[in-house]
């Protein structure tokens, strides 16, 4: 079973694990994250394994290849549990190009890791959105702030 949290602006996904890891969990983990990369430019992914039991030998967890798609999209993916689960996720972890699986004694650097630089991309984010809202308006004269608010508020409410 999985639970799922979404912070900083939808830009931090963290996925809680307890039981075994079926294929219906697989399905959802994905379909959470597609919605993220659909209005986010990069995601990050927080996978705690603190109660996991292992994985369903039929589900697609044992197939590194299926998050090939979101590889360019998750900035970061941090794997956090007890040694025999991290080795379960090993493949998952490894499809992304920024992944690091810490032991559950490094948890909160593992948090600190994830979290790092992420208010920033989100800035830059809302940054791009309000200058094309504003473009879309015929660059009004003004300070531009009714468009940062409009960027920040359609940015923070797709997550």
């Amino acid at each position: 079973m999985m639970s799922f949290t979404v912070c900083s602006g939808g830009s931090v996904l963290i996925v809680r694990v307890s039981g075994e890891l079926s294929s219906a969990d697989c399905r959802a983990f994905l379909a959470r994250l597609e919605s993220l990369t659909q209005s986010h430019d990069h995601v990050r992914v927080f996978f705690e394994l603190g109660e996991c039991r292992g994985c369903d030998p039929s589900s697609a967890w044992n197939e590194p290849t299926f998050s090939l798609h979101f590889k360019d999209r998750v900035r970061r993916f941090a794997v956090v549990g007890k040694d025999q689960t991290r080795d379960l996720m090993q493949g998952l972890a490894e499809a992304f190009l920024n992944a690091r699986i810490f032991p559950i004694a490094e948890r909160e650097e593992a948090l600190r890791w994830i979290t790092e630089g992420v208010e920033e991309e989100n800035k830059d984010q809302i940054r791009r959105l309000a200058y094309a809202k504003w473009e879309a308006a015929g660059r009004p004269a003004g300070d531009g702030l009714p468009f940062w608010v409009a960027a920040e508020r359609e940015l923070y409410q797709a997550s």
